[in-house]
């Protein structure tokens, strides 16, 4: 099964398998010195190539040579003069042809022990491909395409940028040959190129306009690789469609049309955002009313699906004006009423990134010190200053840092792609990891927003950590989220009224909930305060003996005690009393004592506050915070009591998905100030009918 054709799950697990150090060679011991064999030898080979020669020839010499580079190590390159050597053969015409062909084997055979180096020729080669000889463009194009072949995948960032210069030259077999590379670097890397797609965009389109056809060809090549990139799999069958939109303006209501009929299921991201904003700002300069209408509603649907509002950013400095524009121009007033519900939905999103704290920024030069640090501290013996490892530091630091602010730090592509690879010519495997170890922990605490990473790394053993969809009728309410409980925490479910935290506390009660663990597993119980119809004229011992049938009768009366249920006619909870006499704040009383004697590992309580007095309430919260093995889900509308017992808020947030957030309810509020009116009557989602 190819990659390509994976989802990105099966595709990560497919990777993790293959992720190992098989192919990496490390150094036993740090040799600043190459064998002087094998420097003659490979000064000898450049000494060859800078004279004419056939290319056949030369292709033999610069195979060979690349061999010799990769027993040897990135320093016989630097130690034999090679790389001022290259540098001096591409300045000369005479050379040129010989330079991209050393750089193309090089690329080809030596892989990461010259990747930082042979990466910095990409220019240089980009140039050579509309050189005025056949010969020298037909090399630099080899070599071009090698070292985009040989760049890992979080280089693509990096590798991208100078694509881009490329596509925007005047000489047009430059513009082809970017843009073609462009495409390859789509299909080779698509996660990671996806990642840059907004970026993309905009210059492969610029192609598709090009005057030349061979560029125009280039460029819809390219954009249909970038585009099949995007893994959203609501969008990709409106891939040629959108592709034919740009290409063929007259198209875009009709793939508007086509859009607003689409049920957005899939959580949006960023590369879904940037094949899709292009072509509704498209379509909110059409002049019907119709189309600009459903312009709106994809754009609100679309906002309401995005996980991760940071996603949204780069795109909203164009999208939400437009939207703007359109709420106020247009005329229709049910069409105003949507476009104002689609800016209101964009501005939600605007307050939401700039009142969450935003991830640090880490520019290469941030990550270079970072790493400098680690290296110094983890391998002393690190040569910090020497030219050949300062390069492979340098290139180092651009990996990681397209990886930081992603905020993507799967520790097997960390260590397996980005880090010891590229110190394995200067130290042992053990010494890598441990750089790697300790460079992955500083760079994912100083990049990740603080109280995300306190959210993501709370402590506590895992009672539940599944992923499921949940409906109500025809509604959906929750797509695709996760919950994740810790044992012996308290969460606290928020929400707006309707938006299905008691659909969600039944469900799961019930046993509804896609890869919830089974009751055999995980013991929840959901605690009421009503007393089931056919046991109300049971006496307290014998209504629980009837509900806890695997406990004895000794048990049940001894964990009644416990909970203030005497066995003395004149105490208010008498067990020998019928049960229909109770208080509302012994009802609950013998609603926990039961879930307690049921060896309840979640405890769901759907306002357990109600009908209790003020003595009552104390008396819960004390006893919730007390259970320090027993993991409570909790929906109520006092605040009081919900801000003094949880440690953890679980949010409906806006695009049915469930989200952790650590502290209370006033730590969670100065987080998501809007949460403030769940608990007024301000609240704009509440309707009456």
């Amino acid at each position: 099964k190819e990659l390509s054709k994976m989802s990105a799950e099966e595709e990560s697990k497919a990777l993790k398998k293959s992720y190992s150090f098989d192919n990496v060679k490390f150094s036993a011991v740090d040799l600043h010195e190459v064998d002087m064999k094998d420097i003659g030898a490979i000064q000898k080979a450049m000494t060859a190539l800078a004279s004419e020669m056939p290319a056949e020839m030369a292709r033999f010499t610069a195979d060979d040579m690349a061999k010799t580079v990769k027993a040897a190590g990135p320093r016989s390159m630097t130690q034999s003069g090679a790389l001022e050597k290259i540098k001096t053969m591409i300045e000369d015409n005479k050379t040129k042809e010989n330079a991209f062909i050393v750089i193309s084997s090089l690329a080809s055979e030596a892989g990461t022990v010259v990747e930082p180096f042979m990466v910095s020729f990409l220019p240089a080669c980009l140039e050579g491909t509309s050189h005025k000889k056949n010969e020298v463009r037909a090399a630099a194009e080899d070599a071009a395409s090698d070292i985009v072949d040989m760049v890992c995948s979080w280089g693509v960032k990096a590798m991208l940028q100078m694509l881009m210069v490329g596509a925007k030259e005047t000489k047009w077999q430059t513009k082809m040959i970017s843009l073609r590379l462009i495409g390859k670097l789509a299909e080779k890397h698509p996660y990671s190129f996806s990642r840059c797609l907004h970026e993309a965009i905009a210059v492969i389109s610029e192609g598709m306009w090009d005057t030349k056809k061979d560029v125009k060809e280039a460029a819809a090549s390219a954009m249909q690789a970038a585009c099949d990139s995007v893994s959203n799999r609501d969008i990709k069958p409106f891939v040629p469609a959108l592709i034919n939109a740009i290409q063929n303006p007259e198209e875009v209501p009709e793939t508007v049309h086509k859009l607003s009929a689409t049920v957005f299921v899939q959580s949006v991201d960023s590369p879904a955002l940037s094949i899709t904003v292009p072509i509704l700002l498209r379509g909110s300069t059409e002049k019907k009313t119709e189309i600009k209408r459903k312009v709106c509603v994809i754009v609100d649907n679309m906002s309401k699906l995005i996980d991760e509002h940071r996603e949204a950013k780069p795109f909203l400095p164009e999208l939400m004006p437009a939207i703007k524009r359109l709420s106020d121009e247009m005329s229709d007033p049910e069409a105003r009423t949507m476009a104002n519900k689609a800016l209101k939905t964009l501005q939600n999103l605007q307050e939401a990134i700039e009142t969450e704290e935003s991830a640090k920024s880490m520019p290469p030069d941030v990550c270079m010190a970072a790493l400098l640090e680690v290296l110094s501290a983890t391998v002393p013996s690190a040569p910090l200053t020497e030219n050949t490892f300062t390069a492979f530091m340098e290139y180092i630091a651009v990996v990681i840092s397209s990886m930081a602010c992603d905020l993507y730090f799967d520790e097997f592509e960390w260590k397996f792609i980005a880090v010891c690879p590229y110190l394995a010519p200067f130290m042992p495997e053990q010494d890598a990891v441990n750089v790697f170890t300790a460079l992955h922990a500083r760079c994912y605490k100083e990049a990740m927003p603080r109280d995300a990473a306190e959210d993501e790394e709370d402590e506590g053993e895992d009672l539940c950590n599944c992923e499921f969809s949940l409906g109500y009728g025809a509604k959906i309410l929750l797509n695709n989220t996760r919950l994740h409980l810790k044992r012996g925490k308290r969460y606290g479910i928020c929400g707006h009224n309707g938006c299905g935290k008691s659909t969600l506390m039944r469900a799961i009660a019930n046993g509804q909930v896609d890869n919830f663990p089974p009751p055999e597993v995980l013991k929840t119980v959901y605690v009421e305060h009503d007393i089931q119809g056919d046991l109300s004229d049971l006496n307290i011992v014998d209504y629980v003996c009837k509900l806890v049938p695997d406990r004895s009768r000794d048990e049940i009366v001894a964990k009644l005690d416990e909970f203030g249920f005497k066995d003395d006619d004149s105490s208010p909870a008498w067990i020998r009393a019928n049960i229909s006499g109770l208080s509302g704040g012994w009802k609950m009383k013998l609603a926990l004592c039961r879930a307690i004697l049921m060896n309840a590992d979640i405890l769901l309580l759907d306002e357990p506050t109600n009908h209790l007095d003020v003595k009552n309430v104390a008396w819960l919260e004390n006893f919730l915070v007390s259970q320090d093995k027993v993991t409570s889900l909790i929906i109520t509308h006092d605040s009081g009591f919900l801000d003094r017992v949880v440690t953890h808020i679980i949010h409906y947030e806006d695009n049915r998905k469930l989200k952790n957030y650590k502290g209370n309810l006033s730590a969670f509020v100065k987080r998501v100030p809007k949460a403030k009116t769940y608990y007024e009557l301000s609240d704009e989602n509440i309707s009456f009918t």
